[in-house]
């Protein structure tokens, strides 16, 4: 279960490969994964935003503050559905859907096959 946006322990695409291979070699065929995630596409029109050349919009670094004093820089995954498709595909899960708000955040189920 990796909810509230759970694939952002992942903290960038790449980790997001290896996160998915790991959970597949603790799994057994027919393991699931409900999880829910946002596209963040949203906020290019919304609050003018643009990432840089290359850099994919869902890693977003961020550091808290408070008081005054700021704590160590992280950095977290938004995995839109077309790259975590992706994703899943390579590594060997299968992805549902299955539901959308209007806000373009997702909830979906990665499926190991049983055969």
């Amino acid at each position: 279960l990796l909810i509230m946006n759970g694939f952002g322990i992942a903290r960038n695409r790449a980790g997001l490969i290896r996160l998915l291979q790991h959970l597949k070699s603790l799994a057994n065929p027919g393991a699931r994964i409900l999880a829910d995630s946002s596209n963040l596409s949203y906020l290019l029109e919304q609050m003018e935003i643009q990432p840089p050349k290359g850099h994919y919009l869902g890693e977003w670094e961020y550091a808290y503050n408070y008081q005054g004093e700021e704590g160590e820089w992280n950095t977290w995954l938004y995995v839109d559905e077309q790259e975590l498709e992706q994703a899943a595909l390579k590594t060997g899960w299968e992805m549902e859907v299955i539901n959308r708000d209007e806000m373009d955040a997702f909830l979906v189920e990665l499926r190991l096959p049983t055969s």
